[in-house]
């Protein structure tokens, strides 16, 4: 791992919500520039999204986030940067003047390559663009690389299309920006065994409040749980059968039946069945999940 202090550092700065293949885009480049002239590569992102913090009008109650905080940390470092740093974003923080921030990231991160993409804009209410970073980063010795943005099908990738694509069902649009299926992580949490009852068991998980999830109904997964990955069957919603409140994300594993409560499990959303709806009863619900699990694995 490279040290900061003595080599200086790569950086690219944003909230990267989904890690799409655009930010993939930027973080490859990031990561070759650092190993060809022996910079660390650093990734340098907000915590929270600056949304939950400037908006005043009440949106924020409703803005998600395709990728938790969590998720969010787990899959940028597992793309192997020397450094990730969640920065605090508070509203002080947000009436940095740009050319103050720009002196933060040569100060604090020794920044010495700067990539971002072409829409970038920093500092207070967004004011800096990209030639003023330019300027301010020739007088600091740092080199800004602009990225182009990344297009599919004539379409610009970027979070706000594929929170389109999540919440019009459209699973297949959103792994193709994503460069992945969109997933849900969680521990296991211990339910009221209903499931189990009827002969469907499920892995139930609780996301977090910023999570931006799919309407609610019946989902084809893939679950990842210890190395293993098992086909699924996800509901989303609050179980009307059973007159439940809660709004849970519950995964049937197809051939497990194990006790996995505390485990940590990912469910990848392969593409959308049918609404959750109201039974009249169990049994009649046990008869549409038994059709749903057929088609499921039938195709």
């Amino acid at each position: 791992m490279n040290d900061l202090e003595n080599c200086g550092s790569a950086v690219t700065i944003g909230n990267f919500d989904g890690q799409h293949i655009g930010h993939a885009r930027l973080f490859e480049l990031v990561k070759e520039h650092a190993a060809r002239v022996g910079l660390a590569s650093l990734v340098l992102s907000f915590y929270p999204h600056p949304a939950f913090v400037l908006r005043k009008d009440g949106s924020q109650q409703d803005f998600k986030l395709i990728t938790s905080y969590a998720e969010r940390r787990r899959n940028i470092e597992a793309l192997g940067f020397d450094r990730f740093i969640e920065h605090p974003f508070t509203e002080d923080f947000a009436r940095t003047e740009p050319w103050v921030f720009l002196k933060f990231l040569s100060d604090e991160m020794n920044c010495r390559a700067l990539y971002i993409g072409g829409d970038y804009r920093f500092g207070r209410d967004k004011t800096g663009s990209m030639e003023d970073f330019s300027g301010y980063a020739d007088e600091l010795g740092i080199k800004v690389n602009i990225v182009p943005d990344v297009e599919m099908n004539g379409v610009k990738v970027s979070s706000t299309a594929i929170k389109r694509f999540i919440i019009d069902k459209d699973l297949a649009g959103a792994a193709s920006f994503l460069g992945r299926p969109y997933e849900i992580s969680g521990v296991v949490r211990r339910g009221f065994q209903r499931g189990r009852a009827i002969g469907f068991p499920t892995a139930n998980i609780i996301p977090p409040p910023e999570k931006l999830l799919p309407p609610d109904g019946v989902y084809e997964t893939r679950v990842s749980l210890n190395g293993a990955v098992y086909k699924a069957m996800t509901n989303i919603g609050k179980n009307p059968t059973f007159n439940a409140v809660r709004r849970t994300v519950e995964s049937h594993l197809f051939g497990f039946c194990q006790d996995i409560t505390g485990c940590e499990i990912n469910a990848a959303f392969i593409r959308f069945i049918r609404d959750e709806r109201r039974f009249v009863n169990a049994d009649e619900l046990t008869e549409q999940l038994k059709r749903d699990a057929a088609f499921i694995s039938s195709t």
